[in-house]
């Protein structure tokens, strides 16, 4: 039974009431817990995103390490640290938390706000609701969402665990998990796919919040702190990030809520702070880690920067003159332990993974220093997105690669792997970036050096960095360095670059209001003509007669269906999960044999010409049903 004209169960609507206050309470929780605090309005609202993802990627883990994780047991064990939360950290401070925010409302009042940042406002609550809009009505249709990202999370839900899942696609069996993890926990009571895509979208948000408080941290005027905002969030690659499974704006956004935590560590701050903002930061960058293996450098310079900060204010101090000087060094050694800790179990998991069943940390990939190889694996070049090879031919090295991509010679606007940065990175971001290195150096600011040179080595040793999603992490240098370019501009200059944020803006809003790569056609018949059941990934692969036909074979009598290679995963689970998809831990013809005999498959899906195809027909237990192009779907007799 549906609900009005949108399609949805009443089953679900009532798990995205759920899902929607249950994570309200806990992040209110610990917005509260903050506020109660000395923490002003904009830090509690970004440290307790931060907790809310650390609380809820820390259960799910621990959940899914015992192969427990289930909605009730999940909800539960939130529930109970959320209760714990308001009881202990809440109700003591909650004079403390009404008077800040009261007092927060009437600063709000008085502030006057300029027309153009009134209109960059408008601009980006109309990208919201047009992602929120397709993330509603559209089905996962994102390429890397459909070939490994959303494959995890139905495995990972379906065994209610969290292991080694064997696949002829490596990147399903040894990707770091955490997104996809993040994504589970907006599935999970919902029992559909319908709001995964939209799971990124408040943690964004979290960042741009954040890289405005770092600019406010070094200095800059409100309006200019709202320009260098404007960079990071009009970036396409960014709020277009807000839809789907690519999780490089979300570790951006982790990235640049761990400086802006570090950066606003008080001058002479007691222990308990130095541990609050440990915890935060190492949670950053044990996400960070567990999400991207590239993410390691983010993290790295997480840590990196929290220890610059500690040594910095030891100095200015002069602490380590004092008779308790082992106490001042603990003040250093076990924040850093904090942060050390929290990445680890945040992220090593993948790593040990990876280790135990390859051999190969950072597997499937090759990993060597010059021509000395450290753990063997695929080369690197082995492993190009689909629409890099247009870049590739065009240029030949790493350079020309970032010059054609980053200047978007190939693509306007918006590219997974070749484009996307938009005019803002380019005419401000990228100036404003140059120019606050400069600065920095010139006025010797120790912070705003560290800043720079931790983004800086991230650049440079990135993998890939030519794709300007790689390079996410850098428009914390744009950010700032677009606030320094605005607060330096007087009079009529000024008026001009802000008249050219809202006109880049815009530019960019209108530019990327359909969801490439979706035909306009195809996306409004799912809009209009279907409802939640009809709006899955089957029908909007490229090749979505063949998983067409396996969704009306199943919707009615779920399957299980057994897999080989050279075939998107995703498609044949079902917009529930419904159909459980497995594949071989080996690929031989016993091991073929053994798998189809054990799993009790109902389904096989092949390649044509694949070795599977023939282990199938050998088999004499199946027959092909259907074929379309060059897959096949073969049936138990």
């Amino acid at each position: 039974m549906t609900l009005g004209v949108l399609g949805t169960e009443w089953s679900a609507w009532a798990g995205i009431f759920f899902l929607l206050v249950f994570s309200t309470a806990i992040y209110l929780g610990w917005y509260f817990y903050f506020c109660g605090r000395s923490s002003g309005v904009l830090y509690s609202g970004i440290a307790a995103q931060v907790a809310f993802v650390g609380q809820v990627l820390g259960v799910m883990l621990v959940m899914g390490w015992l192969g427990i994780l289930r909605p009730i047991p999940l909800a539960a064990m939130c529930a109970l640290i959320t209760t714990g939360v308001y009881l202990l950290g809440v109700r003591p401070h909650w004079r403390t938390v009404l008077d800040r925010n009261r007092a927060f409302i009437a600063w709000l009042r008085t502030v006057r706000v300029p027309l153009w940042a009134v209109l960059l406002g408008v601009l980006m609550a109309g990208l919201v609701a047009r992602n929120i809009f397709w993330g509603w009505f559209l089905p996962p249709f994102q390429r890397d969402d459909i070939a490994y990202h959303l494959p995890i999370l139905g495995n990972i839900i379906q065994n209610a665990a969290i292991r080694y899942f064997p696949s002829p696609a490596e990147r399903i069996s040894f990707f770091p998990i955490n997104s996809e993890l993040f994504q589970a926990w907006h599935f999970i009571f919902v029992g559909s796919d319908k709001l995964v895509d939209l799971a990124f979208l408040p943690g964004i948000l979290a960042g741009g919040a954040a890289l405005y408080g770092t600019s406010r941290r070094f200095g800059f005027s409100r309006r200019a702190s709202l320009a260098g905002w404007a960079v990071f969030a009009f970036t396409p690659m960014v709020f277009l990030q807000q839809l789907g499974s690519y999780n490089d704006a979300w570790m951006a956004s982790l990235f640049l809520c761990g400086a802006y935590l570090v950066v606003s560590m008080k001058p002479a701050s007691a222990r308990a702070d130095d541990i609050q903002t440990a915890i935060l930061a190492g949670i950053c960058s044990g996400v960070i880690l567990g999400t991207k293996f590239s993410g390691a450098l983010s993290s790295l310079a997480i840590g990196v920067l929290i220890l610059l900060f500690l040594v910095r204010r030891m100095l200015a101090d002069r602490q380590w003159e004092r008779p308790n000087s082992k106490a001042v060094l603990s003040g250093i050694l076990v924040p850093l332990l904090v942060v050390l800790a929290l990445t680890a179990a945040y992220g090593a998991y993948p790593l040990i993974r990876n280790t135990i069943h390859a051999g190969n940390p950072l597997a499937p990939v090759e990993v060597k220093i010059g021509s000395r190889i450290l753990w063997e694996g695929k080369p690197e070049d082995e492993f190009l997105a689909i629409g890099s090879e247009e870049a590739f031919q065009n240029a030949g090295n790493g350079l020309e690669l970032a010059y054609s991509t980053w200047f978007e010679r190939e693509y306007l606007i918006y590219d997974p792997n070749n484009g996307g940065t938009g005019p803002l990175w380019l005419f401000i971001g990228i100036p404003g970036a140059i120019l606050w290195v400069w600065e920095s150096i010139r006025r010797r600011n120790a912070a705003a050096i560290a800043l720079s040179i931790l983004s800086l080595m991230i650049l440079v040793f990135t993998p890939a960095q030519w794709r300007p999603r790689y390079m996410l992490p850098l428009l914390l240098l744009c950010g700032l360095g677009g606030a320094l370019l605005f607060d330096a501009l007087r009079s009529w200059p000024r008026r001009i670059l802000a008249g050219g944020l809202v006109l880049a803006a815009a530019f960019v809003t209108i530019a990327s209001l359909r969801p490439a790569p979706l035909e306009a056609g195809k996306a409004m018949a799912l809009v209009f003509d279907r409802d939640d059941k009809q709006r899955n990934a089957a029908y909007v692969h490229p090749t979505n007669e063949f998983y067409e036909w396996v969704e009306e074979r199943t919707a009615g009598a779920p399957a299980v269906i057994v897999y080989g290679r050279w075939v998107d995963v995703y498609p044949l689970f079902g917009s529930d999960l419904r159909n459980t998809v497995l594949s071989p831990a080996a690929y031989s013809a016993e091991a073929w044999g053994r798998a189809l005999a054990e799993s009790g498959a109902d389904l096989v899906v092949v390649a044509g010409g694949s070795p599977e195809e023939e282990w199938t027909r050998e088999s004499g237990v199946f027959t092909q049903v259907f074929q379309y192009d060059s897959w096949s779907v073969w049936e138990k007799n």
